[in-house]
Parts: C-alpha cells; sequence; structure tokens
C-alpha cells in the first residue's frame, strides 16, 4: 500500500526539493548519484546480505525496519520485514515501510527492480558499488556518511584494513601462488569461477594467491580450461557441508590436474566468504589459510 507521504513526494519531488535546498545534506552515494538527505535517516530499508551487515556494524541497528534479499546475520535482523528475495522485490512492500533510505547495491535485482519506481515515488536511494576489497572499504565510508555514523563506519573500516594489514606481514616472505577458486558446480563438468573485476578476484591477491583466470570472460569453465591454467591451489566454496577435498579430487578428469596430485585441494565453507560486506577481511584470512597454510603454523 502506498504511503501518503509518497503520494505527495511523487507529485512534488521537485517542489520539495528546491523548499529544502539550503539545509539537506548533499552527498554521492558509492555510485556516484547525488543523494540530499534533509536529515541523517532514522527509517532505513537494506537489501542483500552485505547491506544489511554493513548497516548494523556502522551502529544502525536501530533504524532498520526492513531488509530483503537473503539475509540470515546478524540474528537481530532476521524477524524483521522482508521486501523481497530470490522471487522478486515489491515496490510496495518498501513504501509501506514508509522509509528515509533505502540501501541496494549496483548490479543486483533488487536495484534493477526497485531504483526507477522507488525514485519517482522520491524514496531516498543510497547504492553501492564494488569491484575489489578498496571500494568495499569506499562504499561503507560514504554509508557512514549517508547515515550520519563516519565515526562508526571509518572504525569497521580501521579494523578491516587492519586485519589486511596482519594478512600481508604473514604473507610477505611468500610466494604468489596460481588459484582456482570455486564458486559453484553444475555437476560434474560445468564449474563456476570469479573473474577479473569481482571483489573476490581483488580477495586472492590479498590472501597471496593470483586467480589463474584473472582475464575478463565467462563465470563457467570445464575441467580442461581449469588444467590449462593450471593452478598451484585448488579452493572450493562449498555450501555442501559434507564435501570433502577428496570429492572433488575424485571427480571425473581431475586426477590430471596438478594441484589434486599434489593434493593441494582445499573446501571451504561458503557461507559469508561471498559477501562483500563487514566480514569480507575475516574470509580473505579464511582463504589465505588455505593458499598458503604453512604461513599460518604456529
Amino acid at each position: 500500500m502506498l504511503t501518503r507521504r509518497h503520494l505527495l513526494a511523487a507529485g512534488a519531488a521537485f517542489a520539495a526539493e528546491l523548499a529544502i535546498a539550503g539545509r539537506v545534506l548533499a552527498l554521492e552515494d558509492a555510485a556516484g548519484n547525488k543523494l540530499n538527505l534533509p536529515s541523517p535517516p532514522r527509517r532505513i530499508v537494506a537489501i542483500n546480505p552485505a547491506m544489511v551487515e554493513t548497516v548494523v556494524a556502522i551502529g544502525a541497528l536501530d533504524r532498520l525496519v526492513g531488509i530483503g534479499g537473503k539475509v540470515s546475520y546478524p540474528e537481530q535482523v532476521r524477524g524483521l520485514p522482508s521486501v523481497g528475495g530470490a522471487l522478486g522485490f515489491s515496490v510496495e512492500a518498501v513504501l509501506a515501510l514508509d522509509p528515509d533510505l533505502v540501501v541496494m547495491a549496483v548490479g543486483t535485482d533488487a536495484a534493477a527492480q526497485l531504483t526507477r519506481p522507488l525514485s519517482a515515488m522520491g524514496v531516498p536511494i543510497f547504492l553501492a558499488t564494488y569491484s575489489d576489497f578498496a571500494s568495499i572499504l569506499n562504499y561503507m565510508r560514504r554509508l557512514g556518511d549517508a547515515l550520519g555514523l563516519r565515526d562508526g563506519a571509518d572504525r569497521l573500516v580501521a579494523r578491516m584494513q587492519g586485519t589486511i594489514a596482519e594478512l600481508a606481514s604473514k604473507l610477505k616472505d611468500r610466494p604468489r601462488l596460481g588459484v582456482y577458486m570455486e564458486t559453484g558446480a553444475a555437476g560434474t563438468a560445468a564449474f563456476q569461477t570469479v573473474r577479473a573485476g569481482h571483489y573476490a578476484d581483488d580477495g586472492i591477491r590479498l590472501a597471496g594467491g593470483r586467480n589463474v583466470f584473472t582475464l575478463a570472460g565467462p563465470r563457467q569453465v570445464t575441467v580442461e580450461g581449469i588444467a590449462d591454467a593450471d593452478p598451484d591451489v585448488i579452493v572450493v566454496l562449498a555450501s555442501d557441508p559434507s564435501l570433502k577435498p577428496e570429492d572433488v579430487a575424485g571427480r571425473p578428469g581431475w586426477t590430471a590436474l596438478r594441484a589434486v596430485r599434489e593434493k593441494k585441494v582445499a573446501v571451504l565453507p561458503r557461507g559469508f566468504m561471498l559477501i562483500p560486506g563487514p566480514r569480507q577481511a575475516e574470509a580473505i584470512s579464511i582463504l589465505a589459510r588455505a593458499i598458503h597454510p604453512e604461513a599460518f603454523v604456529p
């Protein structure tokens, strides 16, 4: 159901913007879009796990009124109203929560479905964008500015930078190993990985590795393509908790891979490894232990 505030905003958004032009907080979101806020938002809808986790980590849990996407962390947000997920996102569900800011990420289904209609209704939108670790930190700082919580964002960023700095110290004398990171599998013949321009590609670098599929191209690869890339280490991000390295090694044709023969196969729980939010530095640390386990021996 459309609220009265949004119906009025749709008809008078431009006039309202002129009226408050002298007292708005003028910002840019992480995608470079202008964001004019009359005051720090108090009713936030955050969509997708990374955006929800970041809003909470910055210090705005008490301002969250709704979430969207497959969100299960932190536990405190699980009971909040959802505005959609895998089957789509509802403009009406967002408007019913009367938000004064909606936080989303560029390139997501939510942004594709909600940005234009919500903007037309006068709802402020913050769009995050992230192609590497530095851009994750950048959107966090900008979101902190938008929420009037830059100190909280700076503390979050400093913790994440500290984790990566400590990691760099541990890895400084280690060779940069070629890594095939598997993010999904369709049966036993087609597999998914990350390419250049994905934040996980940068995560591999920060973890002391080199993505063997760094060139731009399709995410899907074959065992023949993996063999041609000849990784030193194979890291599988698994949704199945029962999957073991020997299961990966036993796939048809995989004994041809040098990393398999040398037993350089690691299986990690997918969990938060591919969530570009506050736990991304921790994810990179976990990845580093899989690539360079010898660097973490006490």
